[in-house]
């Protein structure tokens, strides 16, 4: 079988297993998402899976694709119990600049600084996570992000053409997934041990 096609099955299979559990813990309000982060992820998401339908990315497709339905769940999910995580006018100003980066991006000429833009907004999607871990680290799961991170590397070997345009991408949101989930592992506080008895 060709190992492009068992890198994306993989791929597929992992994001499917984070997705999962990351639905599953905001339905039932054990993890709190930040909104603004989610439409960003899901906006950038969809735009650039119909680039690659329509630029022939081949088996690469999937792997990005495939996330667009829990994305949108966990968007629907959070709407729906109403968001418990604070949304500040400067929260705002950096939301509505972000979006307004994704049309500029859509546009460029240029691929590889087009891939740099998307980079950058899924950047700004991150900070407003961490921003929120930073205040309440048990509102996420460092699993969820542990396992796209791999995810995103991995895709790196579903690309049928790889270079710095097209791998930079991947390896970029890997490692912003990276980072976020070793951010909220050393955020969490040490469980308290109670002394034995004298």
């Amino acid at each position: 079988m060709n190992p492009q096609l068992w890198i994306t099955l993989v791929c597929v299979v992992i994001a499917y297993t984070a997705i999962t559990q990351y639905v599953w813990a905001v339905y039932k309000k054990r993890v709190r998402p930040h909104v603004f982060s989610w439409i960003i992820w899901v906006s950038i998401t969809a735009i650039a899976s119909a680039a690659q339908w329509v630029g022939g990315a081949g088996l690469g497709f999937w792997t990005t694709a495939c996330a667009i339905p829990a994305q949108l769940a966990v968007i629907g999910l959070t709407f729906y119990h109403g968001t418990k995580v604070k949304i500040t006018p400067r929260d705002w100003l950096i939301f509505v600049v972000a979006m307004s980066a994704i049309p500029l991006w859509v546009m460029m000429d240029d691929p590889l600084i087009a891939v740099i833009i998307a980079a950058a907004v899924n950047a700004t999607a991150f900070g407003f996570t961490l921003a929120k871990i930073k205040a309440d680290p048990s509102s996420e799961f460092a699993l969820n992000y542990g396992l796209h991170a791999v995810r995103f590397f991995l895709s790196v070997g579903a690309l049928e053409v790889i270079n710095l345009t097209t791998a930079f991408y991947p390896i970029a949101i890997g490692f912003f997934n990276l980072i976020t989930a070793i951010i909220i592992v050393r955020a969490r506080p040490e469980p308290r041990h109670t002394p034995p008895p004298v």
